[in-house]
């Protein structure tokens, strides 16, 4: 399933109308404010990957298991690219954690454990690579239930990555191949 956001949530959620300016552009004037678009759009017309991340927040209910699904494969994917910072065996176990469980609604009791996880990861990465604490940190909050937030967190650990250009564009790319249409 695509994710889609209208233009009504993203006004309910308190968009600024600087930043959907250039969607609405994309989209035409006489596009209807409850009419869903692909939040691909977000991403490909819009102001770029913060407003990308923030929309997420205005996917519909009864689209929130794809987001949790796109938004787990998507941060493991991101932690991957830090991982040889980790040195806790635990920072490492979320990565397959994210994977494992994208989608699948879990009580806030059975991500505990990911969610320690994840913080004691992201202190023992502060001291060998921000990124490292930044994308484990946003593995956290997504493990807490705050996907949008998770997402914003992790994309901004590539500020402080030592390889920050390249980052800055992988990072939209791959999150790019998780909102294609499906085939």
């Amino acid at each position: 399933m695509t994710l889609t956001i209208t233009l009504s949530a993203a006004k309910h959620y308190k968009a600024c109308e600087a930043g959907l300016a250039p969607v609405r552009a994309h989209l035409g004037a006489d596009w209807p404010e409850d009419k869903p678009f692909p939040l691909l759009v977000v991403l490909e017309h819009g102001q770029g990957m913060d407003d990308t991340l923030w929309a997420l927040r205005c996917v519909p209910p009864e689209q929130e298991d794809d987001r949790r699904r796109i938004v787990s494969l998507w941060l493991a994917d991101v932690l991957e690219r830090v991982e040889s910072t980790m040195t806790d065996p635990r920072s490492r176990a979320v990565i397959p954690a994210l994977r494992r469980h994208a989608g699948v609604p879990l009580s806030r009791e059975e991500w505990k454990p990911i969610i320690s996880a994840a913080y004691a990861a992201a202190h023992a990465a502060a001291a060998a690579d921000a990124a490292a604490y930044a994308a484990a940190a946003a593995a956290a909050a997504h493990a807490a239930a705050h996907a949008a937030y998770a997402a914003a967190a992790a994309h901004a650990a590539a500020a402080h990555a030592a390889n920050y250009a390249a980052e800055r564009a992988w990072q939209p790319e791959r999150l790019r191949h998780y909102l294609q249409p499906e085939a």
